[in-house]
């Protein structure tokens, strides 16, 4: 069953296999613990080993481990984050098209592309280079899952200083909103193979966007309300001290 959670956390890529967001601590945790609760523990898996193979620090750890024991499977992983890291990537390819393996130099960014069309503005670089290369309907679909997710991100940002209610309300409008947006540009595909995992916009798609919105509402409440009460401890702290030195 395809995860509930928000868009700016689900896949955009036709594989079934998270892209950015498996990369990145504490996001990649709570992805998988939502897909084992709502019953995907196939997914759940999948989201942690890319977790491990996709973190820069937890995937050398990983890999170092596996080279005592396994050297292909530790080859293996530095591949995959060679392969996906934004900058890692692109210094890996080109060193490839130095030695002259151009073919190899063009896989990689690929698949880097693939895996990353859902990253926060990022996507949107990346469904230009697929513009740029005549692929309309690779363009559009990198183009719907960055929108959904810079929305979402967006939202999220924007919380600090506010209470934990009205950081939640934040992050579900712009969540839901980007999943309103994300439906409507994949309504443009019109190979539905290319769209993302969000499918169309219609008349029953959208309470999903509304559903996804309140669970990423849910889901910040609880960092929002801890970063509130920490800046009014703070706050608190500095005017007792204000008040002290006054004494």
């Amino acid at each position: 069953p395809r995860s509930p959670l928000p868009r700016v956390l689900v896949d955009s890529n036709l594989n079934g296999v998270m892209g950015f967001w498996d990369a990145v601590p504490l996001v990649s945790q709570a992805t998988s613990a939502v897909q084992a609760m709502s019953g995907d523990m196939e997914g759940a898996r999948r989201t942690q080993e890319n977790f491990s193979k996709r973190c820069p620090v937890v995937s050398q750890a990983r890999s170092a481990v596996e080279a005592t024991y396994d050297t292909a499977a530790a080859k293996k992983t530095q591949e995959e984050f060679a392969y996906n890291m934004p900058v890692v990537s692109q210094v890996t390819s080109a060193v490839y098209a130095a030695r002259g393996n151009n073919d190899k130099a063009k896989e990689i960014q690929e698949t880097f592309a693939e895996t990353n069309e859902d990253a926060p503005l990022l996507g949107y670089g990346i469904s230009a280079g697929y513009g740029v290369a005549g692929d309309k309907n690779k363009a559009r679909r990198a183009a719907a899952a960055c929108t959904g997710s810079t929305m979402g991100t967006a939202a999220g940002l924007a919380t600090g200083g506010m209470s934990a209610g009205a950081g939640a309300a934040t992050v579900a409008a712009g969540a839901a909103a980007g999943g309103v947006a994300e439906r409507g540009i994949n309504n443009t595909i019109a190979d539905e193979h290319y769209r993302t995992a969000a499918g169309g916009l219609s008349k029953e798609n959208w309470k999903s966007a509304l559903k996804e919105g309140a669970v990423a509402g849910v889901m910040a409440g609880a960092p929002v309300q801890a970063k509130y009460t920490a800046k009014e401890k703070e706050k608190r702290a500095a005017e007792e001290a204000a008040a002290a030195s006054k004494e």
